[in-house]
């Protein structure tokens, strides 16, 4: 769970099926490390409560994301805590220079690629048999046995 909102289910048509109880409008808000800005949106979801297996237990909450509301139902409203990320999309050019280069890759580091390369250039493989073919006479005898 994200706070006190479920995940959303986005398998289905949010009006199709069960008739949602109400419609949950939340709030998501992101502030950005690199220029500051805090962005904000809000997401609309069909919110229905259906029974947990075999009548026991609390009931689950199903959130749908939709669109548009189609029935005349209660809008709850609810705010989620601010995120922050590292950049967002009004950073033209965020520049990550301050961070260390990435460390090199394995096989660079114990020189496996160069060993591999040689030993595999030296040994030669066996030659491979070549396979028999079955006749229609052969498959006849083994089915005669």
């Amino acid at each position: 769970m994200n706070g006190n909102v479920p995940y959303p289910i986005t398998a289905s048509d949010p009006h199709e099926g069960v008739i949602p109880h109400a419609y949950l409008c939340i709030r998501r808000s992101q502030h950005c490390a690199w220029c500051g800005r805090v962005h904000e949106w809000s997401e609309l979801y069909a919110q229905t409560f259906l029974r947990a297996g075999m009548g026991m237990g609390k009931p689950v909450t199903n959130l749908r994301r939709l669109d548009q509301p189609r029935y005349n139902l209660p809008i709850r409203h609810h705010t989620v805590a601010e995120v922050e990320v590292a950049f967002c999309h009004a950073c033209c050019f965020p520049s990550l220079s301050h961070l260390p280069a990435p460390p090199p890759a394995p096989h660079t580091v114990l020189n496996t690629a160069i060993w591999s390369q040689t030993e595999a250039k030296d040994s030669p493989k066996p030659a491979k048999r070549p396979r028999k073919s079955l006749t229609i006479d052969d498959i006849f005898a083994k089915l005669k046995e």
